[in-house]
């Protein structure tokens, strides 16, 4: 990983963090996940910052939501740091090192439902369904937090959150929240959660 992704200098720092296994997980699953190369180079960085700060920690070592957000937390580029956070949480969840907590959001229900129609009715491997509800998550706090009932969304609210995710992604990595976004949305409009249809979504240009 590290001699193909970075230059000699970069490789050698890498190699000889504590959390170098970590790194290279990481940025494997990055790359298979269609992050931009600049993007995969950021997330390490602060990553490793991270992980050398707070651990070390065994490679097979699970993290709860409070406790990454206290590792992620910074004075000075919390937005920054927010977005290298969102994206070790994915990686977390798709290694099945994630610890899931009770939650007191009002679209938990919808989740836990949603997980199980993934689950019980489509058949899908636990990564894979990490990876879908990954983006419900991500979708419903970015643009249905802001309405009053999820009925209240628009294709608007879609094209914008697509939108801010052309930003940071390849266009693998788009297609990669494109396909879980649609059958999120469907499965919410035949649920009758969702006044129109909103799963009609064509990828951003670059």
């Amino acid at each position: 990983m590290r001699t193909a992704r970075f230059p000699p200098y970069y490789s050698t720092r890498y190699s000889t963090s504590p959390a170098a296994a970590w790194l290279d997980d990481f940025s494997a699953w990055q790359k298979r996940s269609g992050y931009c190369p600049i993007t995969i180079l950021l997330n390490l960085r602060v990553t490793r910052c991270v992980l050398e700060r707070h651990g070390p920690f065994a490679r097979d070592r699970r993290f709860s939501a409070k406790e990454l957000q206290q590792m992620f937390a910074s004075p000075d580029r919390q937005a920054v740091w927010n977005c290298v956070h969102s994206a070790f949480k994915k990686f977390l969840q798709a290694q099945d090192q994630w610890i899931e907590e009770a939650s007191t959001d009002r679209y938990a229900p919808l989740l836990e439902a949603y997980r199980k129609y993934l689950q019980e009715l489509r058949g899908l491997a636990a990564a894979t369904i990490c990876g879908h509800l990954s983006v419900a998550s991500r979708f419903l706090k970015e643009r249905a937090s802001r309405r009053r009932h999820l009925a209240d969304l628009t294709p608007r609210d879609v094209e914008r959150f697509m939108s801010d995710r052309a930003r940071c992604l390849s266009r693998i990595g788009l297609l990669d929240t494109l396909w879980p976004l649609r059958s999120f949305l469907r499965f919410c409009h035949d649920r009758g959660g969702l006044a129109q249809r909103l799963d009609e979504i064509e990828v951003p240009r670059k």
